[in-house]
């Protein structure tokens, strides 16, 4: 693909024989990272899903275990990303990944949302006075 990609953290073994357009780094924050990226891959976690939502970006996220498939299942269901089994992430699955409009619309949608949520600092002051 004619893309850069980041690897963050990949074990030894898969990060011995990569192309020349993947870069390997070890952990970085992920809200300095986002602003970069066309897209984000990742597990599945909650803190990744939210930071591509936040960050509107389109997300492939990976079915796995416990929440990480209910997640990468929401994402999807609501068009911002795609849901897949890691061995079914290909060139073309990543392609559509960042070029994809449809994705790319309903991401920014979830981000504006987002924005307009009331800030917690805001929204503990009216909960605790329902109490």
């Amino acid at each position: 693909m004619d893309a850069e990609f980041v690897l963050v953290r990949p074990d030894r073994r898969s990060a011995r024989a990569l192309p020349g357009n993947v870069r390997v780094v070890d952990w970085i924050p992920l809200d300095a990272a986002l602003p970069a990226s066309a897209a984000l891959v990742h597990h599945g976690g909650a803190g990744s899903v939210f930071g591509a939502l936040a960050a509107g970006l389109p997300q492939l996220a990976t079915v796995g275990p416990g929440d990480r498939r209910h997640n990468a299942e929401l994402v999807a269901r609501r068009g911002a990303g795609l849901a897949l089994r890691p061995r079914d992430i290909t060139a073309e699955t990543l392609t559509r990944l960042v070029t994809d409009a449809d994705l790319r619309t309903a991401a920014g949608q979830v981000s504006r949302e987002i924005a307009a949520m009331p800030a917690p600092a805001e929204l503990v002051p009216r909960l605790a006075a329902l109490a």
